[in-house]
């Protein structure tokens, strides 16, 4: 009897921690990313309160990170609790792959946003912590960074509908884009010469019209990263072809629309 609970313990870092099942480190392989890491770099206590922090919000998903031959797919999990040396979070998403990802490969990466900014860190995961709630441990990282932003991204979906090639764009930004699909991108990793809708952006009293609505071609999104919803798919991309100079303008313009109407709200 006690060589069986000991069997579903594992010493950590001088802490004592149950697990229902153990996933050993030395029996799995590094993944291959395509892209390290980069960015501020937040650590040990400065990481720790960024994690406290993030766990006491109502929406605390993290996202797995998980390479494949076209671009990343992303698996939502929930950050549930944050101890001294581990981390307990549950497994939300609708599939077995990212189950059989994190038993295969280490250190895994997880990213999340919090306050405006996108977080990223990689980590090991220990193991099945509760089988029945769906809660695994991981290994609290000591370094937490950053993501650097040369460009403001804008959060569009639903108050403002802008459309890709018919597609609901969920946010935007100079250099790339968000939006949600029914389509499987998964062996078409390109898209090339995209209609993007922009809506016409008004004041709040809808009496003077900021900006009038326009539509432009955008020649080549790269796909680079997918997260599969209930109703299909939700893909982030880069513009990776020079834009003609009137495209640029009028997603300028459609961009100051909307910081001004968002000023009129905010005050």
């Amino acid at each position: 009897m006690l060589s069986h609970l000991l069997s579903r313990l594992k010493y950590k870092k001088h802490e004592w921690i149950h697990l229902d099942e153990e996933f050993p480190l030395h029996a799995k392989q590094r993944p291959e990313y395509a892209n390290d890491i980069h960015g501020l770099e937040l650590k040990e206590k400065n990481a720790h309160k960024l994690l406290e922090d993030f766990s006491a919000e109502q929406n605390s998903h993290m996202m797995l990170h998980i390479p494949s031959e076209s671009y990343e797919e992303f698996r939502e999990y929930r950050l549930e609790k944050v101890k001294k040396n581990v981390l307990h979070v549950m497994n939300v998403s609708t599939d077995t792959e990212c189950e059989n990802f994190i038993r295969t490969y280490s250190p895994v990466r997880f990213s999340f946003r919090f306050q405006h900014f996108l977080f990223f860190f990689e980590t090991d995961v220990l193991g099945i912590f509760e089988k029945d709630s769906n809660i695994y441990l991981v290994e609290k990282p000591v370094i937490i960074h950053q993501e650097h932003r040369s460009h403001q991204r804008y959060r569009l979906w639903p108050e403002y509908k802008v459309y890709f090639n018919e597609m609901h764009v969920a946010d935007i930004s100079q250099k790339g884009i968000s939006f949600h699909s029914s389509y499987n991108f998964k062996n078409e990793n390109t898209i090339e010469n995209a209609e993007l809708i922009f809506p016409a952006v008004y004041c709040n009293s809808e009496e003077e019209c900021y900006f009038e609505g326009n539509t432009i071609t955008v020649p080549k999104t790269v796909i680079a990263n997918c997260i599969k919803e209930k109703s299909g798919f939700r893909y982030g991309g880069y513009f990776a072809s020079q834009w003609p100079d009137e495209a640029i303008k009028s997603m300028n313009d459609f961009f100051l629309a909307v910081r001004k109407r968002q000023r009129e709200v905010d005050e």
